[in-house]
């Protein structure tokens, strides 16, 4: 998600950039050429070309658009560099909207080390055209420029990590909600996956929850949703992914595990479940559903499957782990009697 939103903003910035240098850019340009100034409108039509290429590029999410912004940056430092040359301070007021420019366009580490480097090469230059009081209130301006805008986009990225944050977290548990859930299921596809690699899903709901919240209060069911949320946490691997669907319900995504492991995990975690959302007066139990991906899967249908192995759990009395079709088991885990797996 903030990689998304952070491209979104790219590619709004470099169309509205493009729009700029067409309308302002090239039409001194194109003035440049017509007083034979043929270096100048060549650097200035360059720069819009590449740069409205690179809009539209973003626009079509295109990953072309890399080749355009890495001829793009040495391409603008060049020709803001040859402007503060050719016609000194005049051509000194280009590099604000540039330095700008690169702080909407490249990535945030990327845009300091252009921009410092860029403000390095004018300083070098501007020393050998510029007077020194009128260079070094320009240094001094071009580096508060410099400043500001880095800590802007520092706020800005910042700003897309805390609404990342919040869109995809579940606020009460800690866990994923179902914003992320698709494209999380739909890369763990055989088609999607260019590594074999099994994958299964669980499906998990507290029994009885409706009656807990009725007779212990909301406060205690919320609280028995958080010590849920901690022991997904804490039991998943780093690369699995827990979500909380809605209400009691919660799908675990377990990476690179076959039928016979997926059930002994879900088998272990209805145990630990039960142990830790148990209130001294009340005995709180799950039910889990569990379901291999299969070559004809979707991810909904693969989710289906989940869920048709959780209802199948509940039907056979609860407080069980239950199966879907397709989930093959070679080598069978042990049957417990409080239904640690039901086949």
């Amino acid at each position: 998600m903030v990689s998304e939103e952070q491209e979104r903003f790219r590619s709004t910035a470099a169309v509205g950039l493009a729009l700029v240098c067409l309308g302002l850019g090239a039409p001194f340009a194109v003035v440049h050429l017509i007083e034979g100034e043929y270096l100048i409108a060549a650097g200035g039509l360059a720069c819009t070309a590449v740069l409205c290429a690179h809009a539209i590029l973003l626009r079509r999410r295109s990953a072309n658009a890399r080749w355009t912004l890495l001829l793009m940056t040495p391409l603008g430092v060049s020709f803001l560099v040859y402007l503060l040359h050719a016609y000194a301070f005049m051509g000194l007021l280009w590099s604000f909207p540039g330095i700008l420019g690169f702080y909407c366009l490249l990535p945030e580490r990327v845009a300091w080390a252009v921009n410092a480097t860029m403000l390095a090469l004018l300083l070098w230059v501007g020393q050998k055209v510029l007077t020194l009081d009128v260079l070094l209130r320009a240094g001094s301006t071009l580096l508060a420029v410099n400043l500001f805008a880095a800590l802007l986009l520092r706020s800005v990225t910042a700003q897309f990590q805390i609404l990342q944050r919040r869109i995809v977290t579940d606020p009460l548990t800690g866990l994923l909600n179902r914003y992320d859930l698709e494209p999380a299921l739909d890369a763990r596809l055989p088609s999607r996956r260019r590594a074999d690699g099994a994958a299964a899903l669980l499906a998990l709901d507290i029994d009885h929850f409706k009656r807990v919240n009725d007779e212990c209060g909301h406060a205690v069911g919320d609280e028995i949703l958080r010590r849920l949320g901690a022991v997904l946490r804490d039991s998943i691997r780093v690369h699995d992914d827990a979500f909380r669907l809605g209400g009691e319900e919660f799908l675990v995504v377990l990476h690179d595990v076959d039928a016979r492991i997926a059930l002994e995990r879900a088998g272990a975690l209805r145990s630990t479940l039960c142990q830790t959302l148990s209130l001294p007066d009340r005995r709180i139990t799950v039910s889990i559903g569990v379901a291999t991906v299969s070559r004809e899967d979707s991810w909904s249908s693969w989710m289906s499957r989940a869920d048709d192995a959780l209802y199948s759990a509940k039907a056979q009395g609860r407080d069980r782990v239950g199966k879907g079709r397709h989930t093959i088991v070679h080598a069978a885990p042990e049957v417990h009697e409080e239904g640690v797996v039901a086949v």
